[in-house]
């Protein structure tokens, strides 16, 4: 009986066994399944926005997007590509900007609504794993789709404020997201002209003002229609997204000769006067002492106890776009205007009335367009008046007009190329100080000269540092010495906010066949501190540019004759994921072009994988190290489980053996 018992134990011994094995080899192949190739999908949930309203939840803008990932593949997901489906089943990607994949696999990123039409969608979710695509389902089983969501953008014209306009009158838009550019379209029927705006404010990613001031006397008095297009972040054109209508209403346009009569007999008190025109039905009388030299009928020069110079621009300089126009005054002005001269020509073609400085009353300043002229060479001339008639003119300033020409309808949305996202735009910056020209003007500071020699300037100079709060100081002083208005420092604070330093997570054409990360390598220096090898392609024999994030490290490499590279990284980085860039910038620093992202993570100073991360481990080995490894667990576990079996089975038997008489 004992017999019989000890061979069923022993039998059990050897199931147990082969279970154990059975189970380990099973772990392992599973493991090695998920580490090797995994399920063919990964588990999709859409967090951010919340569609799980019947109505349809509203967006606009840059929209945050949050989808996060389940699955054996979750940890190998690299991008997340948001569509749009509309009541025609017509599927259009999102262009998404900012996208990360934190530790949780959760993918987020900023998705733009503006390249889409106002009205209700769902959403499609793909992915990839590098270039593998990934099939993303719901955890229902079906394919990844949520909705439903509803766009509605706005745009509102804020100026012209009026329906009837004249003069020069800023056009002012204001959109519930940001653009690439934006323009107007100004015409009465059919053809008209384009007027392109210039961002001057906005929240990021909510919304963003763009403006431009419209000198009304270029057009023929009449109604017009003006409307807004924009291009998106994508490059997608949008026309005609909003239209207002309004009524130019000008008087007689001033674009005559400035001419005067003859001088009178002198008076008993020793003075001659004559009579003068500006052409709109203006006039004037001048007056001077008799014992002045002067001729007697010049139709540019006059003697008066006024005096003015135009002090910008500086003469045989080279303009576009909007031109600050400054003017010095001696004596007492009442008003001062600008006039553009055409060489050879006497005739003097009005830019404008100038507005007084409230800081210094002997300086003038006004802002031509040179958009109105064609591409030449012109003369800018300023006229004083005072309250007495008499009046000073300016010695003329010779500039050059060049402007870009562009095409009065944007191209078709088909046929347009992408164009990057971007959230900068910038200022000229005449005299280089790094104060562009629209502060400086606001400032009362000379924009052709560098600010440095007063205490105010050496202020001012601080306000372009690259601390944003030594920045933030300075314009606080300005406006406690009564430099600046606090809306005025706000303004100056976007400006600088939007020519910020430029990051690959934003800028930059991502150009993957150009520019590659390949690997990052954990290297065993001599010092303490930790080493990452970090080595990829780019231009042979060029210089690249590596952004190590999350609190960006910039370094600068170069690459040889084949395009490699190698940078030696002497840095502690932190514990956690990391996020590496290569780049081509200009001489300016602007990103030119970059490689995609190369995700790695750091443990105990050393770089590993995703997997080994969240595993916890350490001591990274390589697969075939792991696999012999796993092999020789499960065969000690096989051996020791025989041995237990043995060594039981051995003592049953010598307990059951009858004792000798």
């Amino acid at each position: 009986m004992r017999g019989k018992l000890l061979n069923v134990f022993l039998f059990l011994c050897a199931v147990v066994s082969v279970a154990i094995f059975a189970r380990s080899y099973a772990v392992f192949e599973l493991n090695d399944a998920k580490a090797q190739s995994g399920a063919n999908y990964v588990v999709a949930y859409l967090e951010t926005p919340d569609v799980t309203n019947s109505t349809g939840t509203t967006v606009s803008g840059q929209t945050p997007f949050t989808v996060r990932l389940a699955g054996t593949l979750a940890p190998q997901i690299t991008s997340v590509t948001v569509s749009l489906v509309n009541s025609a089943s017509v599927i259009q990607p999102m262009h998404c900007i900012n996208a990360t994949i934190d530790t949780e696999f959760r993918w987020h990123a900023f998705c733009d609504t503006l390249g889409f039409s106002n009205g209700i969608y769902r959403i499609q979710l793909t992915a990839m794993a590098g270039s593998t695509a990934i099939m993303l389902v719901k955890s229902t089983g079906l394919p990844a789709e949520f909705g439903p969501l509803t766009i509605q953008n706005q745009f509102t014209f804020t100026q012209p404020g009026s329906n009837v306009i004249s003069g020069s009158v800023p056009v002012s838009v204001s959109l519930s997201g940001d653009v690439l550019n934006a323009r107007v379209h100004i015409a009465q029927s059919g053809s008209g002209d384009i007027l392109d705006l210039q961002k001057t404010s906005g929240e990021p990613m909510r919304s963003s003002v763009w403006q431009r001031s419209l000198d009304t006397a270029t057009f023929v008095n009449g109604t017009y229609s003006i409307a807004l297009s924009f291009q998106s972040l994508n490059g997608t054109f949008r026309e005609r997204v909003v239209t207002q209508t309004v009524t130019i209403s000008n008087q007689t346009a001033c674009t005559a000769l400035w001419t005067c009569g003859e001088w009178s007999a002198c008076s008993t008190s020793g003075i001659r006067t004559r009579s003068c025109s500006d052409g709109c039905g203006t006039t004037t009388t001048e007056s001077q002492p008799c014992s002045t030299n002067t001729e007697s009928n010049s139709t540019t020069t006059k003697q008066t106890s006024l005096g003015i110079s135009i002090t910008q621009p500086q003469a045989q300089t080279t303009v576009s776009e909007l031109l600050a126009l400054r003017a010095q005054v001696s004596g007492s002005a009442q008003a001062v205007t600008f006039f553009y001269m055409i060489p050879l020509s006497t005739v003097e073609y009005r830019i404008a009335n100038a507005s007084q400085s409230t800081t210094d009353p002997t300086v003038w300043t006004q802002t031509w367009n040179t958009r109105d002229v064609p591409n030449g060479s012109y003369f800018i001339v300023a006229r004083a008046s005072d309250s007495a008639g008499q009046t000073a003119l300016s010695s003329p300033i010779g500039v050059a007009v060049l402007n870009q020409t562009t095409d009065a309808t944007p191209s078709n949305t088909s046929d347009s190329p992408q164009a990057p996202a971007t959230d900068t735009y910038t200022q000229p910056d005449t005299d280089g100080d790094g104060a562009d020209d629209a502060t400086e003007l606001t400032l009362g500071t000379d924009a052709t000269t560098p600010d440095a020699t007063t205490t105010t300037d050496s202020i001012i100079r601080q306000i372009f540092t690259s601390d944003p709060d030594e920045a933030q100081a300075a314009l606080n002083q300005l406006v406690d010495l009564g430099r600046l208005t606090q809306a005025q420092a706000e303004q100056i604070r976007t400006r600088l906010d939007q020519t910020a330093f430029e990051q690959p997570t934003r800028s930059g054409v991502e150009a993957p066949e150009k520019l590659k990360v390949r690997a990052i390598l954990s290297a065993k220096p001599e010092s303490n501190r930790s080493q990452f090898i970090i080595s990829g392609v780019g231009p042979a024999d060029s210089y690249v540019t590596l952004y190590i994030y999350s609190n960006p490290i910039v370094v600068t490499t170069q690459t040889d004759a084949q395009g490699n590279f190698e940078y030696t990284l002497d840095s502690n980085l932190l514990d956690g994921k990391h996020e590496v860039y290569v780049t081509v910038n200009d001489e300016t620093g602007k990103i030119i072009e970059k490689s995609a992202p190369l995700t790695f993570f750091v443990r105990s100073a050393q770089a590993i994988s995703e997997e080994e991360y969240l595993r916890g481990d350490v001591d990274v080995v390589t697969s075939g190290s792991q696999q012999m490894a796993q092999y020789i667990r499960i065969v000690a576990i096989i051996i020791l489980s025989l041995i237990a079996a043995l060594g039981i089975g051995w003592l049953i038997r010598k307990k059951s053996k009858p004792l000798n008489p």
